[in-house]
């Protein structure tokens, strides 16, 4: 007999073999009771960690929610990514960034699309100089609370 790979996939789930599905940290909190209720476990999914937190709520009136676990201080978040970033880790971001951008820019050109870009640059000019020569009310309240 010829099993297909899904064949053995579902006669692997039949057998309880399938990998258990990767579970992420999420931060749980309740509160019941006017108690807040928090701890960190691990749920294969967001909705996993919701119902959890709707599970311990029971039949209490309140609130669960859930979130992912990201780093509340800068401690932890040494613990968990120990090696710093580069020094020139954004400068260098930004440049490969730019970089794409003007090899998108050149292939619109070549492919003979409008590139608007030195009109959109100078429009922008054109908005700074103007909010700057004529200033609504607030920037006007702010310049004369700063004796400008």
């Amino acid at each position: 007999m010829n099993l297909t790979p899904a064949d053995k996939a579902l006669a692997a789930g039949f057998a309880g073999q399938l990998e258990p599905a990767k579970k992420r940290q999420f931060v749980v909190t309740v509160i019941r009771g006017g108690q807040r209720h928090t701890w960190t476990e691990g749920y294969t999914s967001l909705k996993a960690a919701q119902d959890a937190g709707i599970d311990f709520l029971g039949t209490f009136h309140g609130v669960a929610t859930a979130r992912p676990l990201v780093e509340l201080t800068e401690e932890e978040g040494a613990r968990r990514f120990p090696q710093p970033l580069h020094k020139d880790a954004f400068t260098d971001a930004w440049r490969g960034y730019m970089a794409a951008e003007e090899e998108a820019r050149a292939a619109r050109l070549a492919r003979g699309q409008r590139d608007d870009r030195e009109a959109i640059e100078r429009s922008y000019d054109w908005a700074l100089v103007a909010q700057m020569s004529r200033p609504d009310e607030l920037e006007r309240a702010h310049r004369a609370a700063q004796g400008v």
